[in-house]
């Protein structure tokens, strides 16, 4: 006889319901003995932090590796003080121990510590589980501060502190760069915060009496910020990742620089650990957000800051592919596709590299227009991170958390409730996608950003974000971006730290002449070890002298007499350069002006 449909879903649905009761009642029942057991597993608990102070925490069912909700261990594995690493998921281990189903067990095996655990009669499975469970206190504590669906967290235990794992290379820097001698990490982290400079206070300042809505990216790096941070004397909600910050500062000659936001007079000394203000208001916002998140709101008649999408908990890129009724649901595939997105958006080498390939194809042309980038033609929604497929040939992008929902569908055919149209395949260009790809292409691979579109984003408000002007930030961002030849070497180009040397200079009288030719600059060109005068090179200057001279590298600086050595030490000043494109027909008579470094603009002479 074949057994009824029906009737199978019937008993799946009863024992979903008994399952969920038994999770609540054993929350519940973890609520009532927290204090007790704090003060039981107190000892466990310190002997872990005897070596190091610090651990990392991934918030893992060591039997399922998803994520845990309730976290528990074995009572007898607890007393014994075993396995303090791994703990498992209240609702994962009653599945994986199987003893709704099977309730004449007499013991089970710990998956961890392969002991045995007895288990007492009773006629109630609550009643075993309380026997037999105790919430992970430390865990316990910790899955509270860090939202529904947590990150990767670093614990510092004697300051009871707090922070998101990085990822890819700033995690690499961040474990590096720790606990070093010069210019460490540790001390910026664990300095008492000033009450003045978390979030709460600024907005006071700033009498933001209405709140806003922001988005929390790097103000320096344009990544999203893990670890917020400001100077003291920053008064605006925009901040900066601190690794990020840290980074640039590190990898700068004077180990300083002022805050970028124009008028701030805040400056960072990576000498001065006190100059770096953590915002941990907004920490804990991010921390407890889900798991993609640049956008906050702030609320101020309740004090209240919030990621946004973890505040709406629904977002309509993402609904416009699949729509999840239940809350729950919906926000379990909010985070499924995150995560996908995620990994896209810090592949940073495949996203330069596709955005590379793109730009070279001979097809591409962009044409001249008004029409606006920020619409997205599958959607109709705003893009805000501009991505597509590997095979596009067109200019045409839809965002990023779209086709993740796509490579998720590729991923998981039967999973199409709520879909509103089943695709496996890229919706710019029609591209199938594959859920196996050939090594050392990854699954991920098959999407990118476009980074150059992206930086664009990043700097023009909403808008301005039109064909036309990305058009003309590609021209830019070529003159400064590129390479000539000379006699074989290339003067390198890169892009300037923003107003490095302005550290206390506020104004300076500047010559628009070139320093060794005396011709007028077109494309202004420093030497790295130049840090004490803003008068520049001209970049066709210098190329003309190297193909007459042929020792570029011999020749001393005409104002400091810093000798260039390497012509690896010259790049072009970017900000420079668009100051005097911005202002060429204000400067065209003079030789001199005033070069304003906060305001970042010129007074002719």
């Amino acid at each position: 006889m074949q057994p009824n449909p029906n009737e199978n879903q019937m008993k799946e649905q009863q024992y979903k319901d008994t399952l969920r009761k038994l999770i609540q009642e054993y929350s519940q029942f973890a609520s009532d003995i927290l204090e007790q057991e704090q003060n039981n597993q107190k000892a466990w608990i310190e002997s872990q932090f005897k070596i190091t102070q610090s651990m990392n925490i991934v918030f893992e069912c060591c039997v399922s590796r998803q994520k845990v909700k309730v976290p528990v261990s074995f009572t007898q594995c607890i007393n014994n003080k075993k396995h303090f690493d791994d703990y498992f998921d209240l609702e994962q281990l009653i599945v994986y121990l199987d003893i709704l189903k099977d309730k004449e067990k007499t013991q089970v095996i710990c998956p961890s510590c392969k002991e045995k655990i007895k288990i007492p009669k009773s006629a109630n499975t609550i009643d075993v589980l309380k026997e037999i469970l105790r919430p992970h206190i430390f865990i316990y504590n910790l899955r509270k501060q860090v939202g529904i669906y947590p990150k990767d967290i670093i614990y510092y235990h004697k300051q009871k502190l707090i922070i998101p794992f990085y990822k890819g290379k700033y995690q690499t820097y961040f474990n590096s760069h720790y606990h070093a001698e010069d210019f460490g990490i540790e001390p910026i982290l664990l300095q008492q915060p000033r009450e003045e400079n978390q979030f709460i206070s600024i907005s006071k300042k700033l009498k933001d009496y209405t709140g806003c809505d922001f988005v929390n990216v790097c103000l320096i790096s344009q990544v999203r910020v893990n670890i917020p941070v400001r100077g003291t004397k920053c008064v605006h909600y925009e901040s900066y990742d601190l690794i990020a910050l840290h980074k640039h500062l590190f990898e700068s000659e004077s180990k300083m620089m002022n805050c970028t936001m124009e008028g701030c007079q805040s400056v960072f000394d990576l000498r001065s650990p006190e100059s770096f203000q953590i915002d941990f208001q907004l920490l804990q916002a991010g921390r407890e957000g889900l798991s993609f998140s640049i956008n906050f709101t702030y609320l101020p008649n309740i004090q209240k800051l919030s990621e946004m999408l973890y505040n709406r908990q629904r977002d309509d890129i993402i609904i416009s592919y699949k729509e999840v009724k239940s809350l729950e649901g919906n926000l379990e595939y909010l985070n499924k596709i995150y995560e996908i997105a995620e990994s896209i958006f810090v592949n940073n080498e495949n996203n330069k590299k596709q955005t590379e390939s793109f730009f070279k194809l001979q097809n591409t042309q962009l044409p001249n227009n008004e029409d606006l980038l920020v619409i997205c033609p599958i959607t109709n929604y705003g893009i805000e991170l501009p991505a597509r497929c590997r095979n596009c040939k067109g200019f045409k992008v839809t965002d990023l958390r779209y086709l993740a929902c796509i490579l998720n569908q590729v991923k998981n055919e039967k999973d199409v409730e709520g879909v509103k149209k089943v695709q496996k395949e890229c919706p710019l260009c029609n591209s199938p996608f594959s859920d196996k790809v050939k090594p050392p292409l990854k699954f991920i691979d098959q999407i990118y950003i476009d980074v150059k579109m992206m930086k664009f984003f990043l700097q023009n408000p909403f808008y301005s974000r039109t064909v036309k002007g990305y058009k003309q930030f590609l021209n830019y961002q070529q003159n400064i971006d590129g390479q000539g030849q000379v006699k074989g070497q290339q003067i390198n180009i890169q892009e300037s730290k923003p107003w490095e040397y302005t550290k206390s200079i506020f104004m300076y009288k500047f010559s628009l002449l070139c320093i060794l030719t005396e011709k007028r600059i077109k494309i202004p060109v420093r030497c790295t070890k130049c840090t004490n005068h803003y008068d520049c090179f001209d970049k066709e200057s210098l190329e003309e002298y190297q193909m007459k001279k042929g020792n570029l590298e011999e020749i001393c600086c005409p104002r400091c007499g810093q000798k260039i050595e390497s012509i690896s030490n010259l790049f072009v000043d970017s900000d420079l350069y668009q100051i005097l494109q911005n202002q060429a027909g204000d400067i065209q008579s003079s030789n001199y002006a005033y070069i304003h470094a906060i305001a970042k603009k010129l007074t002719p002479i």
